[in-house]
């Protein structure tokens, strides 16, 4: 079962998106199924779709990361917001340094 036939698929699990540079990579990974059927792809290590093969390979090209960068990854549901509010606690924390208590983490939920 090809995932581009499916019209059922989320988009991350769909290769109608994926470069034809990626699709001659893809040919040569090894390959196994879902629970469901679907085709998944092992690329260093780790079983990927084809449109998240694409989002890897596109970052792994393009992305240059600065000295500053942060980054926060949680899974969904998971409590991202508290995540966000905490690291913004901790990279402002001298800013409040002489009253911690007035802080807008201290006073307010995260938003």
């Amino acid at each position: 079962m090809e995932a581009s036939q499916e019209p059922h698929l989320p988009n991350y699990m769909k290769d109608d998106n994926v470069s034809q540079e990626t699709k001659n990579l893809i040919s040569s990974l090894p390959s196994d199924k879902d629970f469901m059927g679907y085709s998944l792809y092992n690329y260093k290590g780790c079983w990927y779709y084809p449109n998240t093969l694409q989002a890897v390979l596109d970052v792994q090209e393009h992305f240059q990361p600065r000295k500053k960068d942060i980054i926060l990854a949680s899974l969904p549901k998971g409590g991202t917001t508290w995540l966000k509010s905490i690291v913004f606690a901790v990279l402002h924390r001298k800013k409040y340094h002489e009253n911690p208590r007035n802080t807008s983490f201290a006073l307010t939920k995260p938003s």
